[in-house]
């Protein structure tokens, strides 16, 4: 009798062990999921904190998660909490949809079309074959790198024979910059938009028109002085873009 009641103590301690475990990991993922609704939030008070701002970027990747979480959710009927990760899920998805909307198809008709590409080598970890390769796949009309250093010009020397007109500034620190164009470059300058990181200026002669393009990198918003200096950078780009010389 005392064995059986111990059988069924051990039963019945045994099966809380597993549901304390099963809520244990639900509550993780549920805190979890909370962790990136927060985050959806901070992503929206970023003129108030630079930190705060850092989790503007990472909005397709909350919409993926919170739509995850909000669909496992739903399938163990937890609907309240699924509902909530819905929510938040739609909140970051009204702002992406607006990138992909308003924009209006305009028929080209006999009107050149061009291809522009832009590619952040990376200085210290890229790679120049990597690089090679995908520029002559896509092969651009305009070809703008990022963070080009003396190395990456010698190991990019090929480009002068497939587009003959560039303007390049090498630096060592991440913020080197070069456009290449197969068009004629009919103006071009270094320029520092808001602080000392270079940009480019330039009116390319092409078959259909001159055409006006700016290169620019700012720097990242990676602490409080950086991110004034990004700001700074961007507010000030639309004024030099206005005075991009025209022929």
């Amino acid at each position: 009798m005392a064995l059986k009641s111990e059988m069924k103590h051990d039963e019945k301690g045994g099966s809380q062990g597993l549901l304390s475990l099963r809520v244990s990991l639900t509550g993780m993922v549920a805190a979890a999921g909370l962790v990136v609704c927060l985050s959806t939030v901070f992503g929206f008070l970023g003129r108030f904190s630079w930190f705060m701002d850092l989790f503007s970027h990472f909005r397709v990747q909350y919409l993926l998660s919170l739509a995850l979480l909000g669909l496992i959710f739903s399938l163990i009927h937890h609907w309240k909490t699924a509902a909530i990760f819905i929510v938040f899920a739609c909140l970051n998805f009204s702002v992406i949809l607006p990138l992909y909307l308003g924009g209006q198809s305009q028929k080209v008709g006999n009107k050149m079309v061009m291809r522009a590409m832009l590619i952040n080598v990376n200085t210290r970890l890229g790679d120049p074959e990597r690089v090679k390769k995908v520029v002559r796949k896509v092969n651009p009309d305009l070809l703008l790198l990022e963070e080009i250093s003396a190395k990456w010009v010698e190991d990019l020397k090929w480009l002068g024979v497939e587009y003959p007109f560039s303007i390049v500034r090498a630096r060592e620190d991440n913020f080197g910059i070069g456009l290449f164009s197969k068009f004629p470059l009919v103006e071009n300058k270094v320029v520092r938009i808001g602080g000392e990181v270079p940009s480019i200026l330039a009116t390319v002669d092409t078959p259909g028109g001159l055409l006006k393009v700016i290169g620019t990198h700012p720097l990242p918003p990676a602490g409080s002085a950086y991110s004034l200096r990004r700001n700074e950078h961007l507010e000030r780009l639309s004024d030099h873009i206005d005075s991009v010389p025209t022929i």
